[in-house]
């Protein structure tokens, strides 16, 4: 055995052999520590990337949350919602404590859009979380979307074999 028993794969068979529950193994296999975990940075530096490229946007241009970037409740992902005003001198956040993710997050950003009562309102955010409306999606994108899913599915359920 080496330093880490639960590496070791005799170890593992040991303790998944007669176990019935697929939880119980996926929560056994997650603590391996060999598991390469490049996949995970990758997509962390690809979130990255797409925070800091920033489109420049402008009064009255359509936007949406850039995919993976929502960090409020609204609005929505693809809603479309209008830039109402790109402040000249950006303003912080101080409403919340050091504990919160929005703790001194930099507001430029005015944004209107109609809630889910139909009524317009606006807010301020943080414009590298946002890009120019695409539309929303396709029935294509929508199949791909649901493809990818499956496949994802089904990758996960053979590695849990």
């Amino acid at each position: 055995m080496n330093d880490h028993p639960i590496q070791d794969i005799p170890f593992m068979d040991l303790l998944t052999h007669n176990l019935k529950s697929s939880d119980v193994k996926k929560f056994i296999n997650s603590l391996d520590m060999t598991k390469d975990d490049d996949s995970a940075i990758q997509a962390l530096k690809r979130s990255y990337e797409t925070y800091i490229s920033n489109e420049s946007l402008s009064t009255g241009d359509v936007v949406s949350w850039k995919p993976g970037m929502r960090n409020r409740t609204l609005p929505n992902y693809r809603q479309p919602a209008i830039v109402i005003e790109k402040l000249q001198y950006t303003i912080f956040d101080e409403s919340q404590n050091a504990g919160s993710q929005y703790f001194h997050e930099p507001l430029d950003l005015r944004v209107g859009f109609l809630d889910d009562n139909n009524q317009f309102v606006t807010y301020f955010y943080d414009s590298r979380r946002f890009e120019k409306y695409r539309g929303p999606l396709s029935d294509l994108e929508r199949y791909l979307v649901l493809l990818k899913n499956k496949e994802t599915h089904e990758e996960q359920e053979k590695s849990d074999d």
